[in-house]
């Protein structure tokens, strides 16, 4: 699901996600690193995206997966568990962010954008959930 669902934003906005554009690729990386080969993320939803609004997703993602990656019996020395969230693009995003008025027209895009983003994950989850096992009806 992550993998296809970060492919998704990263195609919506044209791998360029601000601050996080390098963190993007890595973080596609380390999936493949994971999972092998990639399959192809299906159809897209609404696109495009502000890059932004993906900046805001992955990076927000990064702060999640260090509480997640606590919980693991070992520290990951690979992969996506493995990697360390980019604080300092977070810290630049947000002050980059902060300074524009949340009025203006392009933070609304950007709120927007970034509901959208989450809706593909939300696509992606029910699309693996509801897939059939090992090809059962």
């Amino acid at each position: 699901m992550q993998r296809r669902g970060f492919t998704r934003l990263a195609e919506a906005c044209g791998w360029d996600a601000a601050e996080a554009s390098t963190a993007l690729r890595a973080t596609l990386a380390a999936l493949d690193d994971d999972l092998g080969p990639a399959s192809s993320p299906g159809p897209g939803l609404d696109l495009p995206l502000h890059g932004d609004a993906v900046a805001y997703l992955l990076l927000g993602s990064q702060l999640g997966v260090s509480v997640l990656r606590r919980a693991l019996p070992e520290p990951p020395v690979r992969g996506f568990f493995a990697l360390a969230g980019d604080r300092v693009a977070w810290r630049a995003f947000c002050l980059r962010l902060g300074a524009r008025p949340a009025t203006d027209s392009e933070a609304q895009r950007v709120l927007r954008d970034a509901i959208r983003g989450f809706s593909i994950f939300e696509h992606e989850a029910r699309a693996v959930l509801t897939a059939p096992a090992n090809g059962a009806p």
